[in-house]
């Protein structure tokens, strides 16, 4: 029997969640995959874990230009902080490889137009992105479900994060607009990715949020909690409660999609309790349930209430409600095997603008119509083939 053919991967940025990405990846390619290089001048955090995991990282390089032209892998996976990626999704894509790169795309308008030009280009199934949640039980479970309520007219959702979370948000580069765009856009574009696939895209959106939890008033409530528990990486600091962040850590949403459905989202990122929960109501019944619990609720208005079990005999215990190990399976399939990926490039650039939309509202204080930001997005990447969701598997 002929032996499948290896694919090598270099990775741009080594930061703890790519090296985590990888690690699931490689599981799921059983042997077919290969890590070549990274380009980090500092990559401190994923190469220990990379090491502690026993797998070779491969040839190290600060600059990703230099590794591409030395190394010419077959795949690029983009770990680097969201100001960069733009720049990283080029030049891999130049360099004629495949591309996966972490969430979110980018973290403003004009750098959204600037890969789509890039991702229309190359083709849309060369480049697959890690909004994980899209391989999640739970959401496929909504998916298979949502179908049994009727047409959907409205939704509540939030995420909800503990003090450990809430905390290290205050310290890592994500705490700066500059490098993360915004705490909705760097965070939250996971769920509003999930939405707008099960809801239709935001058209319109308001939002109201602010710093009222991480301020110096609030010092008293310091404790090692919110300085442990998560990475030390690049551009971070210690302190919590006098960060100088300038994201929010609470936030609520409101949107009208282009189906006209109504949702309001929520985020607190100082919650005793972490909860990432759905309500979703249509016409004949409601579905409902949380990421982190493993049941789905099914309510028809005139049936008796279903209950789905999302345990799955011999899963393991990946990250993400247990996304991260299926997300590796679906890149394997992806790029060994030619299978579609979940997260349609078109959908996830989507995603980016919805959040951006939020965020411009809650900075303005005014409804943001998101319309002419799609259209453009239309013009750019007209609409294609559909490609499968995660719940066709």
């Amino acid at each position: 029997m002929t032996k499948p053919a290896e694919l090598t991967v270099a990775i741009i940025g080594l930061g703890s969640r790519i090296s985590g990405v990888w690690k699931n990846l490689h599981a799921a390619a059983r042997g077919r995959i290969r890590l070549v290089g990274y380009a980090d001048p500092k990559p401190t955090v994923g190469l220990k874990e990379l090491a502690a995991a026993g797998l070779d990282a491969g040839q190290a390089f600060s600059d990703h230009e230099a590794m591409l032209t030395a190394l010419k892998p077959d795949a690029v996976m983009i770990g680097s902080p969201n100001h960069l990626h733009r720049e990283h999704i080029r030049a891999a894509l130049a360099a004629g490889c495949r591309v996966f790169t972490e969430k979110p795309v980018t973290i403003s308008p004009e750098d959204t137009w600037a890969v789509a030009e890039l991702v229309a280009a190359a083709g849309p199934d060369r480049v697959q992105v890690g909004l994980v949640l899209r391989s999640s039980p739970f959401f496929r479970a909504v998916t298979a479900h949502v179908k049994d309520i009727g047409r959907i007219v409205s939704m509540e959702a939030n995420e909800h994060l503990g003090p450990a979370h809430g905390g290290f948000l205050m310290r890592d580069w994500r705490r700066k607009r500059q490098w993360s765009g915004s705490h909705i856009l760097e965070k939250c574009c996971h769920d509003i990715d999930l939405i707008q696939a099960i809801c239709g895209r935001t058209a319109r959106a308001a939002s109201f949020g602010g710093r009222g939890i991480f301020t110096p008033d609030n010092k008293h409530l310091d404790r090692a909690i919110y300085h442990e528990g998560f990475w030390r990486g690049w551009s971070d600091n210690d302190q919590v409660f006098d960060s100088d962040a300038d994201i929010v850590d609470h936030q609520v949403a409101i949107l009208e999609t282009e189906r006209n459905v109504r949702i309001t989202f929520h985020v607190n990122n100082h919650a005793a309790t972490g909860s990432r929960s759905w309500l979703i109501f249509g016409v004949e019944g409601q579905v409902s349930g949380d990421f982190g619990r493993p049941a789905l609720n099914v309510q028809r208005v005139h049936a008796a209430a279903q209950t789905v079990d999302l345990r799955k005999p011999g899963a393991g215990t990946a990250a993400h409600y247990g996304a991260d190990e299926a997300m590796g399976e679906d890149l394997a399939a992806c790029w060994l095997d030619g299978a579609a990926f979940p997260v349609p490039a078109k959908a996830a650039l989507e995603a980016g603008l919805a959040c951006m939309a939020i965020d411009q509202a809650q900075r303005t204080g005014t409804v943001v119509d998101a319309g002419p930001w799609m259209q453009k997005l239309d013009g750019i990447l007209p609409a294609q083939a559909r490609t499968r969701t995660a719940a066709a598997g």
